[in-house]
Formats: C-alpha cells, sequence, structure tokens
C-alpha cells in the first residue's frame, strides 16, 4: 500500500499528520515513488493481488483523478520491460523516480550499464525513451532540478545537464562525488533538491543527512547537515505558514523517513 497524508508542522517544528490515512494505491509493493506537477503518482513497483505474481518491478502511474476519487486499485503500467525495449529493457530493474513537467526518470538498480543507468521517458506517453546515462550499473536514488538530473551510485554522486544531447558512457564524466577511499561507510541512497540551489542526500551507512550544491556538475565536498540513524527516504517539503509564529512565513522542512523495526513510515 502506498498512503497519502495530510501534514502540518508542530509548533515544535515537528511534522505530523493531521486526520486518518488514505489509500492511494492498494495491492502493490512498492518502492520508489515521486509526483508530478499535475498531481500524478508514478512509482516503481509491483502488483500483489495477481498470478502469476511479476518477479520484477515496472514504473506505474497513479492518475491525480484517482487519487481525488478515492479510487486506490487502478494505476496504470506505463514502463515495464514489455515495452522498453528489446533485449535491453531500459525498466530493467527501476529505481529513484523523479519527474518533471515533461518526463519521468528513473535508475535502474542492476545492469544499468546494459539498460541504462539513467533514462528519461515521456510523463503522458511510453513511447519516447532515452537514456540519459549508460556508465553506472547500480543507481539508487534519482533526482531532477530545473537543468540537471542528479543520481546516486555506490560508484558515486552523478549529474547531467537535461540538454546533454546523447547518452553519457564515461563513468568518470559528471562525477559530483566520489565515493570515500579511506574505507568509510558509504551507501547513498535518496536525494531531494530544496528548489532552489542545494541537493540533499541520505547515505544509510554513515547515518547522515549531507547536503551539497545542485546549480552544476562540478566536484563538491558534501557537507553534513544532520545525524539521522537508519536514514532511508528523503523529501522536501515547501510550505507557506506553521502554527507557531517564530516559523511563520514561506520555507522549506526536510521530512526523512528512517527504518524502524516495525516498517518504515510516518509517525501519527
Amino acid at each position: 500500500v502506498i498512503w497519502w497524508y495530510h501534514l502540518t508542522v508542530s509548533s515544535g517544528g515537528l511534522l505530523e499528520t493531521v486526520g486518518p490515512r488514505r489509500a492511494a494505491v492498494e495491492n502493490f509493493n512498492a518502492s520508489w515513488m515521486a509526483v508530478s506537477s499535475v498531481g500524478d503518482l508514478f512509482f516503481a513497483g509491483r502488483p500483489v493481488a495477481v498470478t502469476p505474481r511479476p518477479t520484477y518491478d515496472s514504473i506505474f502511474r497513479q492518475d491525480a483523478v484517482n487519487l481525488a476519487t478515492g479510487d486506490s486499485f487502478n494505476p496504470s503500467e506505463a514502463f515495464s520491460r514489455a515495452n522498453t525495449g528489446a533485449p535491453n529493457p531500459k525498466a530493467y530493474t527501476p529505481s529513484g523516480v523523479a519527474v518533471d513537467s515533461f518526463y519521468v526518470y528513473w535508475g535502474n538498480e542492476e545492469n544499468g550499464t546494459a539498460h541504462g543507468s539513467v533514462v528519461k521517458g515521456s510523463s503522458t506517453s511510453s513511447g519516447v525513451l532515452r537514456a540519459v546515462h549508460g556508465a553506472v550499473d547500480s543507481v539508487r536514488g534519482v533526482s531532477v532540478t530545473g537543468t540537471h538530473v542528479f543520481f546516486a551510485s555506490p560508484s558515486g554522486i552523478y549529474g547531467v545537464p537535461k540538454t546533454t544531447p546523447t547518452t553519457v558512457e564515461d563513468n568518470t564524466q559528471g562525477l559530483v562525488v566520489a565515493p570515500p577511499t579511506d574505507g568509510s561507510a558509504w551507501d547513498p541512497l535518496a536525494l531531494a533538491w530544496d528548489g532552489e540551489n542545494t541537493l540533499f542526500l541520505t547515505d544509510a551507512a554513515a547515518g547522515v543527512l549531507y547536503s551539497l550544491p545542485a546549480q552544476n556538475v562540478q566536484a563538491h565536498n558534501l557537507t553534513k547537515f544532520v545525524d539521522s540513524p537508519n536514514v532511508h527516504g528523503l523529501a522536501i517539503i515547501g510550505f507557506s505558514s506553521m502554527a507557531s509564529p517564530a516559523h511563520a512565513g514561506p520555507g522549506l522542512l526536510v521530512a526523512l523517513v528512517v527504518a524502524l523495526a516495525c516498517g518504515v513510515g510516518l509517525r501519527e
């Protein structure tokens, strides 16, 4: 199940849910997800209530109208192994879903050099596909800014200008942050852009949320933003007013999802 919540920020600056949670998608095992500017939900996952059950994930779209009307059982399959090319489909092991006004972007968690490390497809049609990067085997989180596509991999943090006309095939091109060489813990997972000049990155092994510049794809150092043991998912939430006068006005809130003994999610 994918749940959706109404959120508020308490006077103490904590993220809280308001009212009951609602199902956005049911009968699916889902992982990475993103919401478009028109409210369509894209996610990587597979149905669990069909026979035979699929053995791999695809990219699905849950239309905004379904979310508004409470129809949580009918997302449409947008990109799969069956419709993204043969013999090397570009939706092979999709991960790190991101969207902008025109395209859906995803990584492949396995065999990215054969199927595309990061791929983009039209958000309204499954017919337009292109590998943005093809030199990294394993990709996790993907994030897009107004001008660039960034992605996280055990091989490093990479960035590619959206205007790059051909697939990047050099695994040193666009390497923004190289992995540590001193044996330090390193397990980069999720990326999120703050809408301005900063990109945030979760490192599950180090238990740290980092920040880095998002304006270009030059080499940068990571800056520790906050310690967050067991950190996994990440989102940037915009708000226009807060419960406390001390927090009043426009701003941004970084929301983290951590792995708990009982699962992953928000506290109600």
